[in-house]
């Protein structure tokens, strides 16, 4: 695993299996059977610095070192789509609910993608005056989210 403190590399799926992001890769890792699979390999090899598994279906989104974001079928390992944010900077924060996926950067933006459609941004906050670290949605109602970070804030939107 990239020995770096602000990568999240870890989440559990829906049906507890274990993603675990290691360098360009996302293995899986079934405890029921404790098997081991590599199930998505970036094509372009980059590093991933986020991984977030959707809580009611089976997909999963990567954040890449070099901002780009994407939402990975966890079947069959394909990139369903990679959505561009234009920043050159890691991926800090990821979150998923319904149809919403948003991340966190390193310069204190969030921003929100709907994953049913190409286009690329939906919105967009500039929050906080550092880094965004953490990013998690409401399960009651997936217009409410919450970001904190380095500025030592929690914002609630």
């Amino acid at each position: 695993m990239v020995n770096n403190f602000y990568y999240n590399l870890l989440d559990f799926t829906k049906e507890g299996k274990l993603l675990v992001a290691i360098s360009g890769s996302v293995f899986e890792f079934d405890n029921s059977t404790t098997t081991i699979k590599e199930i998505f390999a970036d094509r372009d090899q980059k590093e991933i610095s986020r991984v977030c598994a959707h809580p009611e279906i089976g997909i999963f989104g990567v954040g890449l070192s070099d901002g780009e974001v994407g939402v990975v079928n966890q079947q069959s390992g394909k990139m369903m789509q990679r959505l561009s944010t234009q920043m050159a900077s890691r991926v800090s924060a990821l979150g998923m609910e319904g149809h919403i996926l948003g991340h966190g950067t390193k310069h204190g933006s969030v921003f929100l993608f709907d994953i049913r459609s190409r286009r690329q941004k939906i919105a967009s906050f500039a929050c906080h005056d550092q880094e965004v670290c953490s990013l998690k949605f409401s399960t009651l109602d997936q217009n409410v989210f919450a970001s904190g970070g380095n500025d030592n804030r929690v914002n609630i939107y």
